[in-house]
């Protein structure tokens, strides 16, 4: 079908269309672009009966997939629906739009990377200037921002302990940064889960930390 671009992308949407069925895959050079992407998927697969495409789903750079991937084959890990659901509702990846949206089976079963777990809040994203304006910081900048809420977490009892090893991973990173949030900012990021917080750092797949998440969220799965 060619290349599409939309305004919100900076870069052009692939758009992929099989000829032995009708399904429809979205993907993108940045997983910020996640919550685009799900919007139009969205909007691709009706339960009505009205259908655009039979299925539709969407790709982007991997991150928290790998986590449960490895974690699932763990001994002592609760059963859940599927991979995705791991350390829900901090640590689980975004809701499985098929789940959460349109109540229906996820055609991926037990192999989905997206959480089937019920969220009793919406998913909070950040608008276009809010993102531009994280792009924009510098590392020690960025985690200035952010690691306070990292800690609220911890000191409110939404994660276990083992987000200690997390913090001091931050806190070494940080640097001498004394950069203040907006407050419109900072109000968005509060009502983020761990999990879509570490989703802002651009190193979050660095052995060293994907280590320290691993932990945390095997702590978080079990209960540990």
């Amino acid at each position: 079908m060619g290349t599409k671009v939309d305004q919100r992308w900076e870069s052009p949407m692939k758009v992929e269309l099989s000829k032995t069925a009708s399904k429809l895959c979205l993907t993108s050079s940045s997983d910020e672009d996640e919550p685009y992407l799900e919007s139009a998927v969205a909007k691709l697969v009706k339960q009505d009966g009205r259908h655009f495409v039979a299925q539709a789903s969407y790709e982007v750079p991997g991150g928290y997939a790998s986590w449960a991937d490895q974690l699932a084959a763990l001994p002592g890990m609760p059963c859940l629906p599927n991979q995705g659901s791991i350390g829900h509702p901090e640590m689980c990846k975004r809701p499985c739009v098929y789940v959460s949206a349109y109540r229906t089976p996820c055609p991926n079963g037990a192999m989905c990377s997206y959480c089937h777990m019920t969220h009793s809040e919406r998913r909070t994203t950040l608008d276009k200037r809010q993102r531009e304006f994280l792009r924009r910081l510098g590392e020690p900048d960025l985690i200035t921002i952010l690691l306070p809420h990292f800690q609220a977490k911890l000191v409110t009892g939404k994660v276990p302990g083992a987000a200690v090893e997390v913090i001091r991973f931050l806190e070494r990173r940080k640097g001498h940064s004394f950069l203040e949030a907006p407050d419109s900012l900072d109000a968005v990021l509060g009502q983020m889960s761990f999990s879509w917080l570490v989703s802002l750092l651009p190193f979050n797949k660095e052995p060293e930390f994907a280590q320290c998440l691993s932990h945390l969220q095997f702590a978080y799965a079990t209960g540990a």
